[in-house]
This record gives structure tokens, C-alpha cells and sequence, in this order.
């Protein structure tokens, strides 16, 4: 199976995030010829030095445009010969924070940007605190704008030296530092004549050899099922709310299914499950990718199953494995990424979202905040 690896950016606004994935879909034949053609007047448009600014591949609203600044998260797609990836371009102002954590949110790795010549600044701190919180742990680091530092090694490895010290605190993380120039797509998928001084893989070629897709196929089984569905006498899947009826499938035609998204692991025909929160055990007897009954099925792909057994099963329950099941609970300590503009207010009932359930809760304690230029606990 070709895994879809979901990569985003992250670093500091101008750090070059979105250059740099317009670069890299440039470089790898990824942009249509139409597409091509259209960023390449609005360039010459705008005045821009060289024949293309790849920024504009990316950046696709007016503002953004007008601004030079990501604003909105934007989604791009392509294969390399060893996978397909989806590219999320975040924005890097203080301001869209919010924004940047929705699209890194879903993400497998991540490419953090830092410019050269400005160096490591708080909100490359930020970014590199928010998405070790989310669960990102293979990151690439990419000293951008190598040429405005005159492709200086000593640079490089004093700015490499600065950020292991910050991230030797983000226990489990793993980084991997190259330096490029995304303008020129030096580093990017070909190796720089400037820089003969880096042993290191480009950046293609470091994502391509990252190791996560295994991992996530190996875990212990996670659907949350996002609709129960129901089989009638007419054709078509409906839920189990509604009118009407649905194909059934080869392994019992008048039974129910559960469709989502497998969030971690694998599930196949005849394999044991639980289904929490009521803690039921049942087998697996069918599985279908839309109209397709698979064998077996894995992370981040979407299916419907049937289980051998009628359970009461609805939106927000787990289908999980047997052997390490989540122990439900109603109190738990969580790490939070408070992007409201109003202070958290313990007396005030929130909604808490847990995959596709959302429930009331409410905030006992805030036992301490995070500084993200240090990573120490302020209280």
C-alpha cells in the first residue's frame, strides 16, 4: 500500500514556507502547465526579479497575494517516486497561530523553516513547542536563504548549535538540519554546488526516507466510528437515522456497519475487536473502502465495517483492539493550546471534541503554563 504522508510547514513569517513548497511541487513536476503559465504573469505582474515566484503556487487568496504572507491553510498534492504526500502551507504570523495548529493538527511530519539571516526567532520556538504538543516527531529543519549568508558553513553550524539547545527539551522529537535556498531550489530535490561543505540528504530526499507510515500501521487498532449504518431493501448506505436503504454487503445484507476513519493501526476480516465505551467485544466479518469489500484496511483510510454481533454502537464510539484498549474515564490531565482571545475561564462549561464526539466539560485547575522560549513551567 502507497502510504499518504501529510507534511506541513512551520517557522516564522518570511522564513520562505510557502516559496519553498512552490519550489518543491516546481521541481518535482508537480505544477500543471495552466497553473504554470498563470503564476508566471502574475510575477511578471508584480515585478518580480526572477521568472517565477513560487510563493504564488501556493498562496491562492487576494490578501495573501497582496500581502506576501500565508494567511489560510493551503492544501497541495503530489508523488514522489517512492510516495504520495499531501503539502500543508501554514501561515507563520503571530496572528494566524490558530490556523497554523489546524493544518499541522493531522499531520505526519513536518518541515520547520528558519531563515539564515534572521535566525531563530520566538515564534520558530513556538512552532517547534506546538508541534512537538501535537505529536510531530520527525521534523525536518531547513535553514532557508542560505545565499543571503553567503552560503557560510560557519553560520549553519552556529544556527544548528543554537536549535539543538532549544529542542533538547522536546524529549522523543527527532530532527533532521539541512540548509538550502528555495528560491534558486538548491537542497531542495538536486544537491547545492554551493554548499559542498553539507554530507547531508536534500530535502526530498529525507522525507521520502522517513520512517512513520509502518509505525502507524503496526499501533493497536483505533476507528472511531463517525456514522452507524444501516442496510434496507433498496440500494445505498444511509445511516441508521434516516430513511431509505443501502447495498449490503456479501457477509450479511440486513445487518448494520460502522463507518470512519481508521485513526492508528490495522483492522482485517476475523480480527476481535472492542468497542468502547461499553466495553463489548465482537469479530470482524466485512470491510469496505466505498464500494470495494477489502480484506484489510489501515491508517488514514476510510471504510465501513460489520461486526458479528448487535451492538449499541453510535457516533464518538471506539472500535479498538483487545489487548490495549483507552480506559474510558471522566476525568483525565491534558496538555492544552489555548488560541482563544479570551482568558480560559474555570467556571464556564466547554465542549470537548474526541474525534467525531463532542461532550460538555469543564476545567478544574490550570496547574501551569508553557514559556516557549525556554520551555520552563511558569505557574
Amino acid at each position: 500500500m502507497k502510504y499518504i504522508v501529510k507534511v506541513c510547514t512551520a517557522g516564522s513569517v518570511d522564513d520562505g514556507k510557502s516559496t519553498l513548497l512552490g519550489r518543491l511541487l516546481y521541481e518535482t513536476g508537480n505544477v500543471p502547465v495552466d497553473q504554470l503559465a498563470s503564476v508566471r504573469q502574475r510575477s511578471r505582474r508584480s515585478g518580480f526579479a526572477a521568472e517565477l515566484d513560487f510563493s504564488l503556487i501556493t498562496d491562492g487568496l487576494k490578501d495573501e497575494q497582496e500581502q506576501k504572507i500565508t494567511v489560510d491553510v493551503a492544501y497541495r498534492y503530489f508523488s514522489s517516486k517512492k510516495r504520495r504526500y499531501t503539502l500543508v502551507d501554514v501561515p507563520g504570523h503571530e496572528q494566524y497561530t490558530r490556523n497554523m495548529v489546524t493544518g499541522a493538527s493531522s499531520c505526519d511530519a513536518a518541515i520547520l523553516l528558519i531563515s539564515a539571516e534572521n535566525g531563530i526567532t520566538e515564534q520558530t520556538r513556538r512552532h517547534a513547542f506546538l508541534l512537538h504538543l501535537m505529536g510531530i516527531r520527525q521534523v525536518l529543519v531547513v535553514f532557508n536563504k542560505m545565499d543571503l549568508v553567503e552560503y557560510s558553513e560557519q553560520v549553519f553550524d552556529r544556527l544548528k548549535a543554537d536549535f539543538l539547545n532549544f529542542s533538547e527539551r522536546l524529549q522523543g522529537s527527532r530532527y533532521y538540519l539541512i540548509p538550502c535556498n528555495s528560491v534558486d531550489g538548491e537542497n531542495l530535490v538536486r544537491k547545492s554546488a554551493h554548499m559542498p561543505w553539507f554530507q547531508g540528504p536534500s530535502i526530498m530526499a529525507c522525507l521520502d526516507d522517513l520512517n512513520f507510515a509502518v509505525n502507524r500501521e503496526k499501533e493497536e487498532i483505533r476507528l472511531p466510528v463517525q456514522l452507524p449504518l444501516r442496510f434496507g431493501q433498496v440500494g445505498g448506505l444511509t445511516s441508521s437515522a434516516a430513511r431509505g436503504g443501502s447495498v449490503g454487503t456479501s457477509a450479511d445484507p440486513n445487518g448494520r456497519a460502522y463507518a470512519g476513519t481508521i485513526a492508528n493501526g490495522r483492522i482485517c476480516k476475523g480480527m476481535t475487536v472492542q468497542v468502547l465505551p461499553n466495553g463489548v467485544k465482537a469479530a470482524v466479518t466485512n470491510i469496505r473502502r466505498g464500494d470495494r469489500e477489502v480484506s484489510e484496511a489501515y491508517a488514514g483510510q476510510a471504510v465501513s465495517v460489520q461486526l458479528d454481533r448487535e451492538i449499541d454502537i453510535f457516533r464518538g464510539s471506539m472500535i479498538c483492539g483487545v489487548d490495549h484498549a483507552p480506559p474510558p474515564t471522566l476525568q483525565f490531565d491534558a496538555d492544552l493550546i489555548w488560541l482563544s482571545d479570551q482568558p480560559m475561564n474555570l467556571k464556564k462549561r466547554y465542549k470537548l471534541r474526541h474525534t467525531t464526539w463532542t461532550v460538555a466539560t469543564s476545567v478544574d485547575e490550570i496547574k501551569y503554563g508553557i514559556n516557549v522560549n525556554t520551555l520552563k513551567k511558569v505557574k
